[in-house]
């Protein structure tokens, strides 16, 4: 119910409303764009187009819009957009022109804790604890059944407690 009144603030152009959205989304967006792109100045300039774009499309959004799904589907879509774009140039290696591609887009939010989580469990675990996702919010986010995410979610947090437990 709160997006909605956003959302019309939004349309009315109120530049509060305009700071809030920002202020209350850019580390989610820039978040989610570096873990497509891996890198920080890709990621802020991202960050910067995708408020643009979301912005100036406001008059186009629908009132049962949530803006936080919208602003991830939109950082996703551009990031990979980017990421495909950049993939396939030429990098300079050891004197010697190599092509690099790579098809996999690896996501590690919970940096050092490689092995202990699976990547859905860490983006799980992000999710949640950092940018406070409903379970049903997660589940469309990673298209899967609300029941996964939860038992994902709660089979994290005993890996967690078990590797914190024990001190490694």
């Amino acid at each position: 119910m709160k997006d909605l009144f956003v959302i019309h603030a939004l349309k009315k152009k109120d530049k509060t409303t305009f700071n809030n959205v920002f202020n209350s989304y850019k580390n989610l967006v820039f978040y989610e764009a570096n873990n497509i792109l891996r890198n920080k100045e890709d990621s802020e300039d991202l960050l910067q187009e995708v408020f643009i774009e979301f912005f100036n499309n406001v008059d186009k959004l629908n009132s049962d819009t949530k803006i936080k799904l919208h602003l991830v589907s939109l950082t996703r879509c551009r990031a990979i957009d980017l990421y495909r774009k950049k993939k396939n140039k030429e990098v300079l290696l050891d004197n010697d022109i190599e092509l690099i591609k790579s098809d996999n887009l690896v996501i590690d939010p919970l940096i050092g804790l490689n092995g202990v989580l699976t990547d859905i469990e860490a983006r799980i675990i992000s999710l949640r604890v950092i940018f406070n996702f409903t379970f049903h919010e997660i589940s469309k986010d990673l298209n899967q059944s609300i029941g996964f995410i939860q038992s994902s979610y709660y089979k994290a947090i005993k890996k967690l407690k078990k590797y914190y437990k024990e001190g490694k």
